[in-house]
């Protein structure tokens, strides 16, 4: 999990960008470590994001029934054969969000908010992007199965014959979700949970957010 912050004792957005050997090596530390990084963002990233949380708050606040006409089913291969819900949904009485993949961003026009969402979704892939490769390697390999959380990968020339890539795989099945919850008084809007995936960036603007492992808060 890389947690994305405007400041404090982290990993320097810009350099992990730019090819940094130092801060990938950093980003793999703290992952082996602790299973979460913070990443620090640079003044324009953390503008970027803050524009988002402007115009995806003024979305959530609109009615349900104009909320819902931003939804729509598609089959992504890499995700499964069902369709999936790529736009707005609402899980739960105090929880809403915006979900949208690579390839199939969110239903609407040319708006503040789907710009926004756009060069917000750039940033956090690029970011992931850079953290599989420090991890993993650009090589190719492929998911053969799971011993428990995790998946395997096996590199390519391996049994099996020709394999994806792993940039391949990842560009294809990447979710990016924008969430909103609501909270009344001191109700938690979020319960524990756990978040299954390879990699996750997390950007949170308000005070609340704990990343939990083993019963040991990480952040």
């Amino acid at each position: 999990t890389m947690v994305c912050r405007a400041g404090g004792e982290s990993v320097s957005a810009q350099l992990l960008l730019a090819g940094d050997t130092d801060a990938a090596a950093e980003i793999i530390a703290g992952l082996s470590l602790r299973g979460a990084v913070l990443v620090r963002l640079g003044v324009d990233d953390a503008a970027a994001l803050a524009s988002l949380l402007r115009y995806s708050s003024h979305f959530f606040e609109k009615p349900r029934g104009e909320k819902a006409y931003v939804a729509r089913d598609a089959v992504i291969p890499a995700v499964g054969p069902a369709a999936v819900r790529v736009g707005w949904r609402q899980p739960s009485a105090s929880k809403e969000l915006l979900r949208c993949f690579r390839g199939h961003p969110l239903p609407l026009p040319d708006t503040p908010l789907s710009r926004a969402a756009g060069a917000s979704e750039a940033l956090l892939h690029a970011l992931l992007s850079r953290c599989a490769n420090a991890l993993l390697g650009p090589g190719d390999v492929r998911a053969a199965g799971s011993t428990g959380r995790s998946a395997v990968l096996l590199p390519a020339g391996g049994s099996g014959g020709a394999l994806p890539r792993l940039s391949d795989r990842f560009e294809r099945n990447c979710a990016f979700d924008i969430f909103y919850y609501r909270a009344d008084g001191c109700e938690v809007p979020c319960d524990a949970h756990v978040d299954r995936g390879l990699l996750h960036a997390i950007w949170a603007p308000a005070f609340g957010l704990q990343l939990w492992q083993s019963g040991v808060a990480l952040v």
